[in-house]
């Protein structure tokens, strides 16, 4: 008789790990990847897509977007003349917002992914663009003297050249 009982409990432990092994599976196969998108934007509004995020060690340029399902390190680039400000996110779940971010204040810091969303990185600062160079403010301001007397040196040789003729 004791050994019908060690057969019997042999089976049911092993029916249990079967059905535990099937269970995990299960979960594998039904875990979703969200969509995750990727932008900055200034905190005035000014502009937007300038620098780039680091996602779970992946440098990505703005905008962008990404796939997941978890929790991921993040940190926000600023381009020279910008700088830092909070993380923000919109929930796209359409229920209340299961996915957070660890430190909104902090330019590396990490995201819990629970559904699609966009991640945005909110940044201060000012940034202009001359010739395709992205300059600081201040160093734009400094230029715009020297700007201003090449377009009057070229216009004086223009007139120049007109009036020989």
């Amino acid at each position: 008789m004791p050994s019908k009982l060690r057969l019997a409990s042999i089976l049911l432990v092993a029916t249990l790990i079967v059905v535990a092994g099937c269970l995990m599976l299960v979960s594998k196969v039904n875990a979703t990847a969200f969509n995750i998108s990727l932008v900055s934007q200034h905190v005035a509004g000014a502009s937007s897509n300038l620098g780039t995020i680091v996602f779970n060690g992946v440098p990505y340029t703005l905008p962008n977007s990404v796939s997941g399902a978890t929790t991921y390190p993040i940190t926000y680039n600023p381009v020279p003349g910008t700088y830092f400000v909070r993380w923000e996110f919109t929930d796209l779940g359409g229920g209340p917002p299961t996915s957070y971010i660890k430190d909104p204040n902090s330019a590396t810091t990490e995201v819990h992914v629970d559904s699609n969303l966009i991640l945005r990185a909110i940044y201060g600062g000012t940034a202009a663009s001359v010739g395709g160079v992205l300059l600081p403010t201040n160093a734009f301001m400094t230029l715009v003297p020297y700007l201003v007397a090449i377009g009057l040196v070229a216009t004086a040789v223009v007139a120049v050249k007109k009036r020989r003729n």
